[in-house]
């Protein structure tokens, strides 16, 4: 992902790329896809944000990395309990988390894992 395309920060109809890797994922009985932009850090998945437990505390890909700012997203980090921090996340910290969710306004925060 190109952290600097403003289709990354609005909702838009240019999906091409999203539709396709989530059709992927489905085919392959995932729950979704991880993208990684040009700097090689975490950024969203198909349809949904990702969540990592990592040392004790929640994180979320910065927006600044290239993604939809979800509004699962925003309530979860205007919500206190638990505290979530945006944080430049890396496939080392995804590798290395205790727990991985995917969240959205229509699956709420869902627990997946890394395969």
């Amino acid at each position: 992902m190109n952290s600097a395309s403003s289709f990354f920060f609005h909702k838009t109809s240019n999906r091409e790329l999203f539709n396709a890797e989530f059709a992927l994922a489905l085919e392959n009985g995932l729950f979704d896809m991880v993208f990684l932009n040009e700097d090689e850090k975490l950024t969203e998945g198909c349809i949904s944000n990702i969540i990592l437990y990592v040392d004790g505390r929640y994180v979320t890909p910065v927006v600044s990395s290239g993604l939809l700012a979800g509004t699962m997203r925003r309530k979860l980090l205007a919500d206190d309990k638990p505290p979530l921090h945006e944080e430049s996340l890396t496939v080392d910290d995804l590798r290395r988390a205790e727990a991985i969710f995917c969240c959205n306004s229509v699956r709420g925060v869902v627990r997946v894992q890394l395969q």
